[in-house]
Parts: structure tokens; C-alpha cells; sequence
């Protein structure tokens, strides 16, 4: 750097242990590499990438548009950040092929005020926030999903209305969820309260989901429900 390197219908391969220390960007186009790659700096992804490289994250990746798909395993350390943000027409959504734990931050934000779709899916696996882990919704249009087995150890913060959904495993909290004031968390498919804590003052709005509550309390946080069971 300072400047920015952009792979635009390219196919990219990192044969080095480390992304080079330039902003990457890349639209279009594959990136690969050889045994598992740090990344300590900045990777952009707009639309129809496809990463097939093993990434161990301590800088940040961008996703601003659609259709990426990260196919090998991201480990992540405690200034990782995994970035989802709106900052043109358009919808930055991001579909991992397998789970991975989150030790630093996950945002789904926007810089623009455009009302965009952000969405990050995990095809097989868990997405563990860990203890060290924080996952933020936030920004003033569109909206947030997370479509996985969300594990959530550490703080999942929600100042922007978002969703958790899967259809088949079982989303858990043993950590902290923060529901801001006129907020809402929507939560479908199953999901198992084993701890923590969940607080307002905004609402947790399970939408054809199967709550389990697993210990001896219902949570802080007003909870509703439509279409959905409670059991403890």
C-alpha cells in the first residue's frame, strides 16, 4: 500500500504464508492459496467472488455486495473483523461453506444510507462467538440476517433490527445479547437459552421458533412470540 491492488475477473493464488501488506479487492474473481494464508491487513470483496484459500484473520474483510462464497476455513484472532456494510446499491452478503469462531468482530452496518439486504450464511457448522467475540447490527436501512448456528459465547449487539435464522440446528446463547432501546431481534428455527444473559430494553421476537429455556430464569429482555414454542 497505501494503494489498493483490484482483481477484476481474475484468479488469484497466494503461494506465501501472508496476503501481501496492499488493500486487495477483488470482484469477479477467485482467490486460492497454499496451506493456510494470514491476512493482517485489508480484503474487499464486491460482487461473485469465490475463496477457496485457508485465511487466518487478525486485519479486516470487507464484503459489499453479493454472491461471494468463501469455501475454505477462516480462523480469526482478537482484532479480526469481518465487515458486511452497504456503501452502494447493493447487497454485501457472504455464504461460508463451513462454521468458524469468531474472536474478534463481526459487523453488519452501512456507511450509506441505502436500504440493502446484508447477509451472512453458514452452509455446515457453527458460527461460535467466543467469549473475546462481538457481533454488531447497526445503521438506519435494510436489513441484517444471519442465516446460521449462531453459538453465541461472547456479545452480540443489536442497535439496528436483525434476524437469526436456521432451519435445521440449534441456535444457543451462554453469552450476552444486547437488545437496544426500539429495537427488535428476530430469532426463527430452534433455539436453546443455557445462560448469560439477554437484556433490553429492546424485543426479542421469536417467529415460528422452539425456545428451550435451560435454566431456572426467563431472560431480562420483553421476549414475544408468533407462531412458536416455549419449553424449559
Amino acid at each position: 500500500g497505501p494503494g489498493v491492488v483490484h482483481f477484476n475477473g481474475a484468479n488469484a493464488t497466494i503461494n506465501t504464508g501472508a496476503m501481501p501488506s496492499a488493500e486487495l479487492r477483488f470482484t469477479a474473481s477467485s482467490l486460492g492459496g497454499t496451506g493456510t494464508v494470514s491476512n493482517a491487513g485489508t480484503l474487499t470483496f464486491f460482487n461473485n467472488n469465490v475463496i477457496t484459500a485457508n485465511i487466518s484473520n487478525s486485519g479486516t474483510i470487507n464484503v459489499h455486495n453479493q454472491g461471494n462464497s468463501f469455501n475454505g476455513q477462516l480462523t480469526t484472532t482478537g482484532t479480526s473483523v469481518v465487515n458486511l456494510e452497504i456503501t452502494a446499491n447493493a447487497n454485501p452478503q457472504i455464504t461460508f461453506a463451513s462454521g468458524f469462531t469468531n474472536h474478534g468482530a463481526i459487523e453488519l452496518g452501512q456507511s450509506i444510507a441505502y436500504g440493502r439486504a446484508i447477509r451472512l450464511d453458514i452452509t455446515s457448522g457453527e458460527l461460535v462467538n467466543a467469549a473475546s467475540g462481538t457481533i454488531l447490527s447497526t445503521g438506519t436501512n435494510g436489513t441484517r440476517t444471519i442465516a446460521a448456528p449462531l453459538n453465541n459465547q461472547g456479545l452480540l449487539t443489536v442497535n439496528y433490527p436483525a434476524t437469526l435464522s436456521h432451519a435445521t440446528e440449534t441456535i444457543t446463547n451462554s453469552g450476552s445479547m444486547v437488545v437496544d432501546e426500539a429495537q427488535t431481534l428476530t430469532v426463527t428455527g430452534d433455539f436453546a437459552y443455557s445462560g448469560g444473559t439477554i437484556e433490553g430494553p429492546g424485543v426479542v421476537h421469536f417467529s415460528s421458533a422452539s425456545v428451550t429455556i435451560n435454566t431456572g430464569a426467563v431472560p431480562g429482555a420483553e421476549l414475544r412470540f408468533t407462531a412458536s414454542s416455549l419449553g424449559g
